[in-house]
């Protein structure tokens, strides 16, 4: 299953994602307080009943759903002891460690 990308614009953008991250095949939500993203794979059978609790709500979908590219993505595991720097949080690109690449 290709990974979805549901954008949410509007008033009710917040619960939706509330909503739809409760369910087991989505992954991450960032959440605004007029405008949300919902990161998942939901299978086939199950859009109609997705659709329809969207449909329920005043929001937009100003750009469909997008699908992600497995190609792109990479999974990394950060130690985050190695991002602290006397006290301060810091960002050094040669201390993420790639696990694996999707090619």
């Amino acid at each position: 299953m290709p990974f979805r990308v549901f954008y949410f614009e509007g008033n009710e953008a917040h619960i939706v994602a509330r909503i739809l991250i409760n369910l087991p095949m989505f992954m991450t939500a960032l959440i605004d307080t007029k405008n949300s993203l919902v990161v998942g794979q939901p299978p086939g059978y199950i859009y109609e009943k997705l659709y329809k609790i969207i449909s329920m709500f005043d929001i937009e979908m100003p750009l469909n759903e997008p699908i992600l590219s497995v190609e792109n993505m990479s999974k990394y595991i950060l130690r985050f002891w190695k991002f602290v720097d006397r006290n301060k949080w810091i960002w050094k690109e040669d201390r993420v460690k790639m696990v694996k690449q999707y090619v």
